[in-house]
């Protein structure tokens, strides 16, 4: 393609935007472009290269154009394409809650794989700070069988959330309440909480990249000076809610797996474990109430 020209092509299309964002220095720069372009042209990535040859139509280049835009300004793609696919569902994201992270995803399957929990007839699963909705939907898609429950302050969370819910068929079987975690919850009511509650320590926020630090919710993040504010607040509440048995599974940051383990111990939870995901990094915390 000569310099200054329009891409006449999806390959010439690919390269003109892959070199941008590479000039401008974003990380993984093919992988955002093949996510980029392929969600324009409403295909999956790899069908990509079925259509190389194929002609990059006006309305497709001003899409394209306007999403790198909007990359290289440091929003995330999955807010620039509105939607990303996570465990078993694809879902809506935009600003008004987090972006459901791969490491979640590994939370999602610690409780699947938690074969007693599964053996009570209807579980009930309340999943607090549910942002986006994402651990409610993917269990209730995986195990429909049980009783579950979508906790956020934010109301736009909670919308978001609804509407992830509709998209994947599921409005019906999930319930959204908003809440101040679980307050005012009667104890014993539940068999599992889960939680992506924030944890990042109030001296690390400048630090984060600013696709992050600028676009996704600090509520969502910040977790005060340690980081551990809201889950301290968390796991009494758990305790008091839960019945025996009863399970609890945290994502946390990946230095606090000690702190919110003896958490855990200190507030009646048995069989605490610190686990690592598929990094080799501690950021997931488990314990049973007996």
């Amino acid at each position: 393609m000569k310099k200054n020209s329009k891409p006449e092509t999806v390959r010439e299309l690919l390269r003109e935007t892959e070199d941008l964002l590479a000039e401008h220095g974003l990380n993984e720069a093919r992988r955002m472009t093949e996510l980029l372009v392929s969600h324009y042209c409403g295909c999956r990535p790899l069908q990509l290269y079925t259509r190389m040859g194929d002609p990059a139509a006006a309305a497709l280049r001003r899409a394209v154009e306007q999403g790198r835009e909007r990359l290289l300004a440091h929003e995330p793609l999955q807010y620039v394409t509105g939607e990303t696919d996570f465990f078993n569902c694809t879902l809506k994201t935009d600003s008004r809650a987090l972006i459901p992270r791969p490491e979640t995803e590994e939370l999602v399957q610690l409780v699947l794989d938690t074969a007693e929990l599964w053996k009570i007839p209807l579980p009930a699963l309340a999943d607090v700070g549910t942002g986006s909705g994402c651990i409610p939907i993917a269990l209730c898609k995986a195990r429909p069988q049980g009783r579950f429950t979508g906790i956020d302050r934010s109301g736009e969370a909670l919308a978001l959330a609804r509407e992830n819910a509709e998209r994947n068929g599921l409005g019906e079987l999930i319930r959204w309440v908003r809440n101040d975690l679980l307050a005012g919850f009667p104890p014993g009511s539940l068999d599992a909480v889960t939680a992506n509650l924030p944890y990042i320590p109030s001296g690390e926020w400048a630090e984060l990249p600013p696709h992050i630090r600028r676009h996704e919710p600090q509520a969502a993040l910040a977790g005060g000076p340690d980081g551990l504010d809201v889950i301290r607040r968390l796991i009494p509440q758990a305790g008091a809610v839960l019945k025996n048995p009863g399970w609890i599974f945290l994502e946390i940051g990946h230095s606090q797996g000690h702190d919110v383990a003896d958490m855990l111990k200190q507030n009646g939870f048995e069989e605490v474990a610190v686990k690592r995901d598929l990094s080799g990094l501690e950021r997931m915390v488990t314990g049973r109430k007996a």
